[in-house]
C-alpha cells in the first residue's frame, strides 16, 4: 500500500477514533479526584454535612456532569437524618455560549429527589440555620461585565416532599408527604418568560391528584420576577383530609371529609393576584356533623398591602345557598382584620336552612320548619376581638310538631350580636302570629347565650293582656338550676283557655299572675323532686263551678231543712263564683295554695291544702252561705244562720285530681239542729233529743249508723212541728 493510500486511511479512521474517545472519556475520566474540594465548599456553604456517591464528566450532547447518591445531612437532634437526597443530578451546558461569557444550561434533570422538613417539638425546622448563614454574609454587587446565565429546562422526576411534624400532636410523629413529584421547568433566565408545568400525588393513595401550568415574566426593565406578570392554573382534587385531621385541633379523629379545588391565578407575586376557581368538599359517607360544601372563589390578593379582596362569591352549604364578599386586611400579621359578609342570595326555603347539621340536632325529634328565610351576617374585626351580627327574617313561617302546628306567623324576625368574651344575644320579633292554638300580637323575646347558660325573656300581647316571662338554664352543667318566671296581667281566661286543649273545665273573667319557679331540671319528676316556687293568681269577674263541692253542701242542707222545715231552693247547688284569689307555693313536690279563697254573690269559700305531683290532693276549708242566699230558705230556713246571718259549713276534699272525694262536716248538723229546737214544743223536741242520744250511746259502744247516715234516717220524712201555743 501506497504512502499516500494509507495516510488516507489514517484520517479516515481518526474521526471514529475521536467519537470514540468521546464517548469514552466519561468513563475514563472521573471528577472524583476534585469531589471532595466539590463537596467541601458545599459543606461550607450549608453548614452541614454533605456526601456523593460519584461524580462524572458528561461530553456527549454537550459539556455537562452527572451527580450520584447526593445527601444533605441534617445536623444531629433531628429525627430524619437527611434533608435532602437526590439519586441522580445531571447538567448539560452549551459550548458556545461561553466563548460570550453566557452560561447556557440546556438541561438540569432531577431524578429521585427528595426534601424532608422537619419541626421539631419546640417548633424549631430543620432548614432554619441555612437563611441565618445566608442573612450573615452580604451578597456582592454584581461586577462589571458578569457573565449572563439562563436555564433552558429543569426536569423533575420521581420527586418526594416531606414535611415530618413533631409538634402538633406531643409524643407522636404526623408525616405529611407530597409523592411522585413530576414535570419541567423551562427559561430561567433574567430576560426570559419562564414557564413551569408540574403535578405530583397528595393525600391520596395512588395516582397524581394535584396539578399547576403556567408561565412568569417577563419582568419590566429594572425589576426582578417579583414584579413581573405571571399566569397559572391548578388544580387538586380528591385530597382526603383526614390524614391531617391533627391540624384541625378536634379533641378526637374526624374525617372531614374529601376536598377539591382548581382554578387560575394571573397577576405579579408583589403585585395583585387575582384567584378564581371551584371548591367542592364531599362528606364522609353518614356523616351528621360536616355538611357538603360548594363555592366558586373570585379573589384578588394584594401583595404590597397584604390583603385579600373576596368579591361576590356564591356558595352552597349542605344546600343552603349564600354568597360572601368582604376583605381580610394584615394576613402577615399575629391579628389580620376581617370585614366580611355572608348572605342568602334573596328569599329561600327554610327547609334548605334546616338541612344544616348543627341546625338540625337542635330541633326536637318529629319537628318540622316550613316558609321562606333570609340570612344576612357580617363578621369585623380582628379573630381575638371579632364582632358578629346576624339577622334571619322569615316570611311566613311555620312550625309544626307530629303533624301538630306549634307555630305560624306572617312574618319573624331574628338577630345575633356576639363580640369576643361577652354572651350571644339577640332578639325574636313578631307582629302576630299563633303559637299553637294562641292568638297574639307583638311579640318580643330578648335572648342571650354564655358558655351554655341560656335566657329568654318573652312578652306578647293576647286576649286583651300582656304574657311576659323569663327563663334561665344552663345547658353546660347537667346539675344545674333552671328559673322560670311567668306574669299575666289581665287577660281573658276564657279565651286563654281555650287555646290550650288540656285545659280542663271552662273558664271565664280576667287573668292575672304572677309565678317564680326554680328546679334542677324541667321534667316532671325533676320538679316533683328539685323544684321550689311561690307565686299568686288572681281570677276576678269569674264564672266557677266547683264541680262536687256545691252538691255536697246542697245535700247536706236538704237533710238539716226536713229538721227546720224548710227547702233548699233550686239551682242552689249550681252557685256560682266570681273570684279566685290563690297564693301559690311549690315544694317537696306539692304545689301548696294557703288561704285559697273563692267568693261569689253571698257566698265565699276559704281553704288550705295541696295538690300533688302524683295526682293526689288534700284540702280543708270552710264554705260560708249569707243572708242574701239564706232568704231564699224562708223563714224556717233562716233559723240555722248564725248571729250574723250566716251559715258555715266545714268541708274536706281528697283523693286524686281526676276522683276527688269531697266531706261536708255533717257533725257542724248537730249544731244547726240546737238552734231549731228551742224552736219547737216539748214532747216534739224529746223525740228527736231522744234519738240523737241514743245514737251517741251506740257510737260509743262501736254500734250503730255513722252520723250521715243517722241524720238521713232522723229526717227520712219531713216532721212538721205542732202549732205554737
Amino acid at each position: 500500500m501506497s504512502p499516500i493510500r494509507r495516510l488516507l486511511v489514517a484520517l479516515s479512521a481518526l474521526p471514529i477514533l475521536l467519537i470514540a474517545v468521546v464517548l469514552a472519556l466519561p468513563y475514563l475520566l472521573s471528577l472524583d479526584s476534585i469531589r471532595d474540594r466539590i463537596l467541601g465548599a458545599v459543606e461550607s456553604s450549608l453548614h452541614r454535612k454533605v456526601e456523593a456517591r460519584a461524580i462524572h464528566l458528561e461530553l456527549l450532547y454537550g459539556l455537562g456532569a452527572r451527580i450520584e447518591g447526593v445527601t444533605v445531612r441534617n445536623p444531629p437532634g433531628w429525627e430524619t437524618p437527611a434533608l435532602a437526597t437526590i439519586d441522580e443530578l445531571s447538567v448539560k451546558l452549551a459550548l458556545w455560549p461561553l466563548l460570550s461569557r453566557r452560561v447556557e444550561v440546556r438541561r438540569i434533570v432531577l431524578e429521585g429527589v427528595t426534601v424532608a422538613i422537619e419541626r421539631n417539638p419546640a417548633g424549631e425546622l430543620n432548614f432554619a440555620d441555612l437563611g441565618a448563614s445566608h442573612h450573615l454574609r452580604a451578597s456582592p454587587p454584581p461586577a462589571a461585565g458578569a457573565v449572563d446565565f439562563a436555564v433552558s429546562r429543569v426536569q423533575i422526576s420521581r420527586g418526594r416532599f416531606l414535611f415530618v411534624d413533631r409538634q402538633i400532636s406531643p409524643g407522636k410523629t404526623v408525616t405529611i408527604s407530597l409523592d411522585d413529584l413530576a414535570g419541567e421547568i423551562c427559561d430561567l433566565g433574567p430576560a426570559s418568560t419562564p414557564c413551569f408545568d408540574l403535578s405530583g400525588r397528595f393525600l391520596a393513595d395512588a395516582g397524581r391528584n394535584i396539578f399547576l401550568k403556567g408561565a412568569i415574566g417577563p419582568p419590566s426593565p429594572g425589576k426582578g420576577f417579583a414584579d413581573a406578570p405571571f399566569e397559572a392554573i391548578f388544580a387538586a382534587r380528591s385530597l382526603a383530609l383526614a390524614r391531617i385531621a391533627p391540624y384541625f385541633g378536634a379533641a378526637r379523629k374526624i374525617d372531614p371529609g374529601v376536598l377539591s379545588i382548581e382554578g387560575a391565578l394571573h397577576g405579579s407575586p408583589r403585585g395583585v393576584v387575582n384567584v378564581t376557581g371551584d371548591v367542592a368538599l364531599v362528606p364522609p359517607p353518614r356523616s351528621t356533623r360536616i355538611p357538603p360544601f360548594e363555592a366558586k372563589l373570585a379573589l384578588t390578593l394584594d401583595g404590597s398591602g397584604d390583603s385579600v379582596a373576596i368579591a361576590q362569591s356564591p356558595f352552597a352549604l349542605a344546600s343552603l345557598p349564600l354568597r360572601a364578599e368582604g376583605r381580610i386586611d394584615g394576613l402577615r400579621t399575629t391579628a389580620p382584620r376581617l370585614d366580611l359578609r355572608i348572605a342568602t342570595p334573596g328569599d329561600v326555603a327554610i327547609e334548605t336552612l334546616a338541612r344544616l347539621p348543627g341546625f338540625s340536632r337542635s330541633l326536637p325529634p318529629g319537628m318540622q320548619l316550613s316558609g321562606r328565610v333570609r340570612l344576612d351576617t357580617s363578621l369585623q374585626g380582628t379573630p381575638t376581638d371579632l364582632s358578629t351580627r346576624a339577622s334571619l327574617d322569615a316570611a311566613p313561617l311555620s312550625v309544626s310538631r307530629a303533624g301538630e302546628p306549634v307555630l305560624a306567623a306572617p312574618a319573624v324576625r331574628a338577630t345575633l350580636l356576639a363580640r369576643r368574651n361577652a354572651p350571644i344575644s339577640g332578639r325574636v320579633t313578631a307582629s302576630a302570629g299563633r303559637l299553637q292554638k294562641l292568638p297574639f300580637d307583638e311579640l318580643v323575646a330578648d335572648w342571650s347565650w354564655n358558655e351554655g347558660a341560656l335566657t329568654l325573656s318573652p312578652e306578647l300581647r293576647a286576649f286583651g293582656g300582656v304574657l311576659s316571662g323569663r327563663f334561665e338554664s344552663n345547658f353546660a352543667d347537667p346539675k344545674g338550676e333552671s328559673r322560670i318566671r311567668l306574669e299575666v296581667q289581665r287577660v281573658q281566661a276564657g279565651r286563654l283557655a281555650e287555646s290550650f286543649p288540656t285545659a280542663g273545665h271552662p273558664l271565664s273573667g280576667t287573668l292575672t299572675a304572677k309565678m317564680s319557679l326554680a328546679s334542677r331540671g324541667l321534667a316532671p319528676d325533676a320538679l316533683s323532686k328539685t323544684g321550689r316556687g311561690e307565686g299568686r293568681i288572681l281570677l276576678a269577674n269569674a264564672d266557677l263551678k266547683t264541680v262536687e263541692l256545691m252538691p255536697k253542701v246542697a245535700s247536706a242542707l236538704s237533710t238539716i231543712g226536713r229538721v227546720a222545715g224548710f227547702q233548699v231552693p233550686g239551682g242552689f247547688e249550681s252557685t256560682r263564683f266570681k273570684t279566685l284569689d290563690v297564693t301559690v307555693r311549690l315544694t317537696e313536690g306539692r304545689v301548696l295554695t294557703p288561704g285559697l279563697s273563692l267568693s261569689g254573690q253571698d257566698v265565699a269559700v276559704t281553704a288550705d291544702g295541696w295538690i300533688g305531683f302524683d295526682q293526689t290532693l288534700s284540702y280543708e276549708g270552710r264554705l260560708v252561705i249569707g243572708p242574701g242566699i239564706l232568704r231564699g230558705f224562708g223563714a224556717a230556713g233562716r233559723r240555722i244562720a248564725d248571729e250574723l246571718g250566716r251559715v258555715t259549713l266545714p268541708f274536706r276534699v281528697s283523693g286524686m285530681i281526676s276522683e276527688p272525694k269531697v266531706d261536708v262536716d255533717y257533725s257542724v248538723a248537730l249544731d244547726l239542729v240546737r238552734r231549731v229546737l228551742p224552736r219547737h214544743p216539748g214532747e216534739w223536741v224529746k223525740g228527736i233529743a231522744g234519738k240523737v242520744v241514743e245514737h251517741v250511746r251506740e257510737r260509743m259502744e262501736g254500734r250503730g249508723p255513722r252520723l250521715p247516715d243517722f241524720l238521713r234516717q232522723l229526717f227520712s220524712r219531713p216532721i212538721a212541728p205542732p202549732a205554737e201555743q
